[in-house]
């Protein structure tokens, strides 16, 4: 008797387990940093005021109609952001740098994200759009 009602302990406390391991796995969300290079130049980017560093380092080129990023970066932990994010670029090796600055808030992007995709895409004109979806 003492046998089976140390088994059936063990039992009981193995689906509790269970099943706050499968709840905490539900719950997990990536956030998603995507890369899009629509030049036809190879760039060199760098990222400031976002933690941890989502910066892509080499962005390739990438066809208009593709919807495969040139890049992407996934967070499993809180990704926290400065009021203003940097995006510095150079071509032909790094030898010309530039840079945008945009408003964390002119973004929608909240302070401390869990969750959602941040997307840059450099563009053809060779301006940079950022957005923010949850």
């Amino acid at each position: 008797m003492i046998m089976h009602a140390r088994y059936y302990s063990y039992l009981v406390s193995g689906v509790i387990l269970g099943l706050l391991l499968l709840e905490g796995c539900q719950a997990w969300e990536w956030t998603v940093f995507e890369y899009f290079n629509r030049s036809n130049q190879k760039l060199y980017v760098r990222i400031l005021g976002v933690s941890p560093d989502p910066s892509p380092g080499v962005l390739v080129p990438n066809d208009d109609n593709e919807t495969t990023p040139a890049a992407a970066s996934h967070f499993g932990d809180s990704v926290v952001f400065n009021d203003v994010i940097t995006i510095e670029w150079s071509t032909k090796g790094g030898l010309t740098k530039k840079e945008v600055k945009f408003k964390r808030s002119d973004l929608g992007i909240p302070a401390k994200v869990s969750g959602g995709k941040i997307t840059a895409v450099y563009t053809l004109a060779g301006d940079w759009e950022v957005k923010y979806s949850r």
